[in-house]
């Protein structure tokens, strides 16, 4: 089990951070106050072939309350835990330190696991491509318009064992929020959302077990 004490450090190259054969990344947090704890058995990458980006998945199989999401912003990356139960959100920065991987924790605030776009509307339609995949289609409407916003597409590989919604709902933004996508359990092997603001094509390229624990020294709070 890789276990993470006290830098974040991880024997990831950073240009292979979404090659995820992670068997992981070793975060580091400086303790001051109190730890948190959180334990990743599975990770899901998923490659934008429109825009040449990857993005990165990890959750616990046995407790659906938590996940790690890595994303970039520009040319620079971002890994934030997601914690449902407390509702709330630690947010790091992701650089690369000596051909390594390192977390730099920023801050931890509250957050909606809920959360949505309120001036979106959808209309939603299901395919059975076969026994084990399913087909979701989704026209989108913004602030009541007839003009259609967006569509989203999304294959589902059918596994009653994964919450698929906050995966899609952290892809497009919270534009197709969680009530919509808990319909479905299973694995989106592929989420094309082209919309009014941009086009995306992420396709899962691959999964695995894994077993880390990451630890969170020192919280600090910010409020908005």
């Amino acid at each position: 089990m890789d276990f993470i004490t006290d830098e974040t450090l991880s024997t990831l190259n950073l240009e292979n951070l979404m090659k995820l054969s992670l068997k992981i990344i070793v975060l580091l947090f400086f303790q001051n106050v109190f730890c948190q704890q959180y334990h990743f058995d599975n990770s899901l990458e998923y490659k934008d072939s429109i825009n040449d980006e990857s993005r990165l998945y990890l959750y616990n199989s046995s407790d659906d309350s938590y996940y790690l999401y890595v994303f970039s912003i520009g040319e620079n990356f971002v890994g934030n835990i997601y914690d449902k139960k407390n509702k709330i959100v630690h947010k790091h920065t992701v650089t690369n330190y000596n051909n390594s991987i390192k977390f730099n924790y920023q801050s931890t605030t509250k957050w909606n696991p809920k959360r949505d776009k309120n001036n979106f509307t959808h209309k939603t339609s299901e395919k059975q491509i076969d026994s084990s995949k399913t087909q979701v289609s989704v026209l989108i409407y913004r602030d009541n318009k007839q003009k259609i916003w967006g569509m989203l597409e999304i294959t589902i590989e059918n596994n009653d064992f994964f919450n698929n919604e906050e995966l899609i709902n952290s892809f497009t933004d919270g534009t197709f929020p969680n009530n919509q996508t808990q319909k479905i359990k299973g694995f989106p092997i592929n989420i094309n959302f082209p919309n009014s603001y941009s086009k995306t094509n992420y396709t899962l390229i691959r999964k695995e077990k894994i077993n880390t624990i990451l630890q969170i020294f020192n919280i600090k709070m910010k409020y908005y």
